[in-house]
């Protein structure tokens, strides 16, 4: 048996464990951003409420409309003051002082307490892919 010395192991180990544990088709995958959910979980027409978290650990909402001409993500904090945003009939609402935002934008349709539309900022909007059955947010 011919013998491998520690430097030769290494450089062949090194070489073939990405191969092993990462694949190109996660490679790729990684590129298109943090996996939401299932493509299947919200049909043409929802607007849907989901948990993330950012790479600060941060918890916050997003919010996710299907409709016919694609998937449309937000953030789901009200940029008045903070709160949550509800999904009220087809539109964004916020329960805390009515800001009013479009779901398919993130623009502000009232400002809070019925001020202007440009008192305060659009929802903060997130790159959207549907690919191989997954919803990713970047």
């Amino acid at each position: 048996m011919r013998k491998i010395n520690r430097r030769s192991f290494l450089t062949f180990a090194t070489a073939l464990v990405p191969s092993i544990f990462f694949n190109k088709a996660e490679a790729a995958s990684s590129t298109l951003g943090t996996i939401l959910i299932r493509s299947s979980a919200i049909k043409v027409g929802q607007t849907q409420t989901y948990a993330a978290e950012d790479s600060n650990g941060r918890s916050f909402e997003i919010i996710l409309t299907r409709t016919k001409t694609g998937l449309f993500a937000f953030d789901g904090t009200c940029t008045h003051q903070g709160c949550q945003v509800d999904i009220k009939r087809k539109a964004l609402v916020c329960p805390c002082h009515g800001s009013v935002f479009h779901p398919r934008t993130g623009a502000v349709i009232f400002g809070p307490d019925g001020s202007s539309k440009d008192s305060i900022k659009p929802l903060t909007k997130f790159i959207v892919t549907d690919r191989a059955g997954k919803i990713y947010i970047k």
